[in-house]
């Protein structure tokens, strides 16, 4: 028969066992190390460009600078030509007002002249028929040079208004 000897297979046995837990352990420490390694190659790639881009940073500012000082100078621009703009409309506005009142003034003018002409051409037309009607043939020539420079007064009156 066969003894067993159970001392001997215990030993047996926990050395397996632990030759496969060690090996299970080697294993874990492998994948372990090389997970380490790929975390320790991206922080690297990520602190290339991290110090990449905080080297870029003062150029950036710079640029945001720059761009900065020229939209305050294209608002002052644009300011100056909103206040140009509105000087020109209140000019525009002020000559408009300006020019209906010469037009109202320039149209009561006319209104008056032409009143003053009706009643320069009703004076004369009164003087002719009264010079015609008193003359009788007597100093006919007196009576038109009479007449004459009764219009030529009236016309120089006339002249005289309208400067």
């Amino acid at each position: 028969m066969i003894t067993i000897n159970l001392e001997l297979i215990l030993k047996v046995l926990l050395g397996i066992s632990l030759t496969i837990l060690l090996i299970l352990l080697f294993v874990i420490l492998i994948r372990v190390i090389s997970i380490v390694s790929k975390i320790n190659s991206l922080l690297e790639k990520n602190k290339e460009q991290l110090e990449n881009s905080i080297s870029q940073i003062p150029n950036l500012v710079k640029n945001s600078e720059k761009i900065l000082e020229n939209t305050n100078a294209n608002l002052e621009k644009v300011n100056i030509l909103v206040e140009d703009v509105t000087d020109i409309l209140k000019a525009s506005k002020r000559n408009i007002v300006n020019s209906s009142t010469s037009v109202s003034t320039t149209l009561e003018n006319i209104k008056n002249l032409s009143s003053n002409v009706a009643e320069s051409s009703k004076y004369i037309a009164h003087n002719f028929i009264g010079k015609t009607s008193e003359s009788t043939n007597s100093g006919g020539i007196l009576s038109t040079i009479d007449t004459i420079l009764d219009c030529w007064d009236i016309f120089k009156t006339l002249f005289k208004k309208k400067k």
